[in-house]
């Protein structure tokens, strides 16, 4: 059981990202077949499962029911919880696009950018953005399906490996818009170069598509026979998938080729056929050009009453699919996402701003504190030179008067050296004469002795 339902898991896995174009019934059907027959599966197993379904089966109801299943089944605790709800959604767009519930998808298309956004990962936001260009395509806003068809092959071209098929699934698309807007040389440029990439991946679908829409330019170029050829193969290789919205569109173009030879009956045939295909499978828009083209094929035929019915149901299809209340409505869901978006932003802004204002007040204080430091530090190793300076020359002078204080000591001891050796003589003679007074003195008399005492110790 379990090598069964890994195999299972690993087919669908193959045709996870199909754009919207590339379904499998019999992939479809085995998923279906093990969820009804195995109880007790994980809840990984069945989010695989389900996804196995959704994103393979031909059938927008089915495809609802399952993407709807996957997305109850998702909990807060659910590991990979935000790649689930993004793939999840995507499809559940996908089936609501094509049954023509364009509010609808586009709101849940939403959700899937919102959640691809969350992962982080351009290939899943280049999904999400091809989707709702497909949204904006089906309600004839081509500007804005461009843009968005741009965006998506921009992210693809940009990833480090590029996933051809989804790059040949996103010029298909926008060669539709071109296609649709009657500027066909630019559509013929586009299917061209996805047929190309198709082929050399051998993507039969992706080959299909091309070829089918490629029969449509022709179509609209008045070359039918090869128009003709160009869709008829198309619409082989389709039905070996079980893909019928495509052949519901082709089945158009081919009544038309008919109508324009006359030939009414194959032209009713083809138009029923479309019909029939988007009426079951809940195809809104095709349902509306399949009426369209079968009131006008009655009405060519003088069925008055039938192609009133069908004209009826054109124009209630129509006014459904657009109409100024849903424009409106997908304009609002835009400008609200817009809004959550740039208000994301802003909030991841300022808390930016925030970090880096407390980052840039811890710097400033880093750098005050050591530029203040660096500042005191020169300040101090300015003073300490300074003060060497002057001690430095306070030493200089001190040495210098300290050399002439000798210098003048020793001219002190030389003179007085000289002196002493100038007066010791006379001083000897001196004191040799007044000895010889004084001992001669005894012998003169009163008078002379005072005139002698007079004469020598008085000094004036």
């Amino acid at each position: 059981m379990i090598k069964v339902i890994a195999r299972a898991i690993f087919i669908c896995g193959l045709f996870f990202y199909n754009y919207g174009y590339s379904q499998d019934l019999a992939k479809a059907d085995s998923a279906i077949q093990i969820l009804n027959t195995h109880q007790g599966l994980s809840e990984n197993t069945k989010l695989k499962l389900f996804r196995c379904i959704y994103a393979n089966h031909p059938t927008a109801d089915e495809t609802i029911k399952y993407a709807l299943m996957s997305i109850d089944l998702v909990s807060e605790s659910t590991p990979s919880r935000d790649y689930w709800l993004h793939n999840a959604y995507l499809h559940l767009g996908y089936a609501y696009k094509l049954k023509g519930n364009l509010n609808e998808a586009l709101e849940v298309l939403l959700k899937s950018l919102d959640y691809a956004h969350k992962l982080g990962k351009s290939s899943y936001v280049a999904v999400s953005s091809n989707a709702i260009a497909m949204v904006y395509r089906v309600q004839g806003d081509y500007p804005r399906a461009i843009e968005y068809y741009n965006k998506s092959m921009r992210l693809i071209e940009d990833e480090e490996e590029v996933d051809q098929i989804k790059l040949a699934a996103v010029m298909l698309n926008i060669g539709e818009c071109y296609r649709i807007n009657n500027q066909l040389d630019s559509a013929l440029s586009y299917f061209n170069q996805s047929s190309r990439i198709s082929k050399a991946q051998t993507y039969q679908l992706g080959i299909a598509y091309n070829m089918g829409n490629i029969g449509l330019i022709y179509e609209q170029q008045g070359e039918d026979n090869l128009a003709k050829t160009y869709l008829e193969d198309a619409i082989n290789l389709l039905e070996a998938f079980g893909d019928n919205y495509p052949i519901a569109v082709y089945d158009i173009a081919l009544a038309n080729i008919y109508e324009k030879g006359s030939n009414y009956d194959k032209a009713l045939e083809y138009a029923k056929h479309s019909y029939t295909i988007a009426k079951e499978e809940g195809l809104r828009e095709q349902r509306r050009d399949a009426s369209r083209k079968l009131a006008e094929l009655y009405s060519n035929l003088q069925d008055h009453k039938k192609a009133y019915a069908y004209q009826q149901e054109y124009y209630a299809l129509k006014d459904t699919l657009v109409n100024e209340t849903v424009i409106n409505a997908m304009a609002d869901l835009l400008t609200e996402y817009e809004v959550d978006q740039k208000e994301n932003e802003v909030e991841l802004l300022r808390s930016e701003g925030k970090s880096n204002t407390l980052l840039l007040s811890v710097l400033s204080l880093v750098i005050v504190g050591s530029v203040g430091g660096a500042f005191m530090l020169y300040r101090k190793n300015r003073r300490a030179r300074t003060i060497q300076n002057v001690l430095a020359k306070e030493k200089e002078d001190i040495t210098v008067e300290r050399d002439q204080l000798d210098a003048l000591n020793e001219t002190k001891d030389q003179f007085f050296a000289i002196v002493s050796n100038e007066l010791k003589e006379p001083v000897q003679s001196f004191r040799e004469i007044e000895t010889t007074i004084r001992s001669k003195r005894i012998h003169f008399g009163e008078e002379i002795n005072k005139e002698l005492d007079n004469s020598i110790y008085d000094y004036p």
